[in-house]
């Protein structure tokens, strides 16, 4: 037993259903008349009325033409709508393409939205710690620059009130030396301790180096420090300078530990965002060139402080110096001597200590890009636009060529005018040139040429033929009858 193929019945619309079911009813009218035209020829023998019958065919007829015509219609336009379907298919795909891309666009920006938040957020952080450390820097200067000032005005006061006229000779270098070594140690100390955080232990120096000049204030003449005394005291007051030297290294080592960790911890973070995001790796440059520029500062300060401590150490050796020498000399000549240089002395020293008054440095923020970084910016951009400008001020203006206008001159012979006309009047192109016909009229009847042209009993010729003479009037200008 063979296989049955059958066709798979095809999907159609309503309209095209019953324009098809039109037509069956239009071919099944139309057999069914040939059916009934065909039974009855037989009785065409019965008399039958011939102008009905034919009336009958004429509306079947019609109505089939109907119904043809009504089925084309039906069908073009279900292949109208159709096409119109098509294409809105298509447009209903590119529309659904263009919503996926837009989303896709969405997203994108929100998380470029997310990002930069965080930015602007890290960075406002860091810009309120940086304002917060700065405040209190400048709140701790501003105290101990009151602190100073106070010292000072006591030191002065002090200064004052010590009459060196009423000391007798013999305690009067003792006197000068204890004053020397107290001025010298509290300015020493205080330029140290300036931009330091050692406040407790200045006031304890301080302290101590006014213990021993404060009995000037108690007694008219104060009690003689021998040499040894004096010694003792200088080792002393090296031995504090050691303590708060070290100290002070101690705090600068945590700080500088405590800093190196912050920026280690910014830099790492700013790693991590750059390996997410390609290209930003702003942050991190600036946080190493903050590191550089931190540890050039260390550097810096090291090296200030061991050239300060020299000059401690210098100015002490020279104080037990003249200690010793003081006490060798006996002369009466020599003290006199001696006692016109300490008076010298203190008026220098007073005049020194008015002169000399600490100023504060100021510390260089980490966080922040030095200053001579922008000015070679902004001098390098300044310098390219004056460049900029020089070239376009030393470029020379084009010179315009002046044309010529050619105009047409006109040759005045006695009492005609004849005009040279320009080439610049000379047709362009063969598109503009007269037709065969027209130069052939011309020659003919106009003779430009110099031909002879004889009509109703006279002649043309050119003007300049009758042109025989520059001065006076043309030729047969004025007819003799």
């Amino acid at each position: 037993m063979g296989r049955t193929y059958y066709k798979k019945r095809k999907r159609r619309s309503k309209d095209q259903q019953d324009s098809i079911s039109l037509a069956r009813e239009c071919l099944a009218l139309r057999r069914n008349y040939q059916n009934g035209l065909e039974m009855n020829l037989a009785a065409l023998k019965m008399p039958r009325d011939w102008q009905e019958v034919d009336t009958k065919v004429a509306l079947y007829a019609w109505k089939a033409k109907k119904a043809t015509a009504r089925y084309w219609n039906e069908r073009r336009r279900c292949q109208r709508m159709e096409k119109a379907a098509e294409g809105r298919k298509l447009e209903v795909k590119r529309l659904k393409e263009e919503k996926r891309k837009l989303l896709v666009e969405l997203e994108r920006r929100r998380k470029d939205l997310v990002e930069i938040q965080e930015d602007v957020k890290q960075v406002l952080e860091t810009f309120s710690s940086n304002i917060a450390s700065l405040t209190e820097e400048r709140n701790r200067l501003i105290r101990e620059r009151a602190h100073l000032n106070r010292r000072i005005e006591a030191l002065k006061k002090v200064l004052k009130r010590t009459k060196p006229c009423n000391i007798k000779p013999t305690a009067r270098k003792a006197l000068f030396r204890i004053s020397l070594c107290a001025i010298v140690g509290t300015f020493t100390i205080a330029i140290f301790y300036l931009n330091r955080d050692g406040i407790t232990a200045y006031s304890s120096a301080m302290a101590a180096s006014y213990a021993e000049s404060g009995s000037s204030d108690e007694e008219d003449a104060p009690e003689i420090v021998s040499l040894s005394q004096s010694k003792k005291n200088i080792k002393d007051r090296d031995n504090v300078l050691k303590q708060i030297e070290t100290a002070e290294k101690e705090k600068k080592r945590l700080r500088n530990k405590e800093r190196d960790r912050r920026l280690k911890e910014q830099a790492e973070g700013s790693k991590r965002k750059r390996q997410e995001k390609a290209g930003d790796g702003e942050l991190e440059a600036r946080m190493e060139r903050a590191m550089q520029e931190a540890q050039a500062e260390d550097s810096d300060d090291k090296v200030g402080d061991e050239d300060e401590f020299k000059g401690i150490a210098g100015l002490s050796g020279e104080s037990s110096a003249e200690g010793g020498s003081g006490n060798d000399d006996d002369d009466e000549m020599s003290e006199d001597e001696e006692l016109t240089e300490d008076e010298d002395m203190d008026d220098d020293s007073d005049e020194g200590m008015d002169e000399e008054q600490p100023t504060p440095r100021s510390k260089s923020n980490p966080n922040h890009l030095p200053d001579h970084l922008f000015a070679s910016a902004f001098a390098a951009k300044s310098a390219k636009a004056a460049s900029k400008r020089k070239s376009t001020e030393d470029a020379p203006a084009p010179r315009k060529r002046k044309r010529t206008k050619t105009s047409p001159k006109d040759l005045i012979i006695g009492s005609r005018a004849i005009r040279t006309l320009t080439s610049g009047l000379t047709p362009k192109g063969a598109a503009t040139l007269p037709s065969a016909k027209v130069r052939k009229f011309v020659d003919r009847n106009l003779a430009f040429k110099g031909g002879n042209s004889k009509k109703r009993g006279w002649e043309r010729r050119p003007a300049n033929l009758g042109v025989m003479r520059r001065g006076g009037p043309a030729a047969s200008f004025v007819r003799n009858r």
